[in-house]
């Protein structure tokens, strides 16, 4: 009598279920740590623009107005004519405006079209102006 020899592979079938049950944890996981980088951005976002304001009103109060829209953002890195008063190395470290997180440029309006001084602007993930969820406008006059 032959003694059965103990099973040394998988077969087929388990094979397909393994596969299939990595496949599932790894959408899982990509899923979630997409939305978590999505949700990382707006708030890096939210902190740029906070400090490209705080920035603005620091330009203001040494030079009595706020640069046009023409003027944008490098006003704050790069001195405008009119200016008064100009710091060493700008009003933003670095002596560039860096892009939004997702590789766009920021809007500023002044006047605004909803703040009357300026406006700070990122068209969110999609890179055009309005938009839901991570397409959303994040602006320096947002409260959320």
């Amino acid at each position: 009598m032959r003694r059965p020899t103990p099973r040394s592979a998988f077969t087929i079938l388990e094979a397909v279920f393994l596969m299939s049950l990595i496949v599932l944890v790894y959408v899982i996981v990509l899923v979630n740590i997409q939305g978590r980088q999505e949700s990382a951005k707006v708030l890096q976002a939210r902190k740029q623009i906070s400090e490209f304001a705080k920035a603005m009103e620091l330009f203001r109060k040494e030079n009595g107005f706020y640069p046009t829209t023409a003027e944008g953002l490098d006003a704050l890195v790069q001195r405008p004519e009119r200016s008064k008063y100009w710091p060493e190395g700008g009003f933003i470290k670095g002596g560039q405006i860096p892009k939004d997180p997702w590789g766009n440029l920021y809007v500023y309006r002044s006047p605004g079209e909803q703040s009357k001084n300026f406006e700070i602007l990122s068209n969110g993930a999609d890179g055009k102006p309005g938009g839901k969820g991570f397409d959303r406008d994040i602006a320096s006059y947002d409260s959320d």
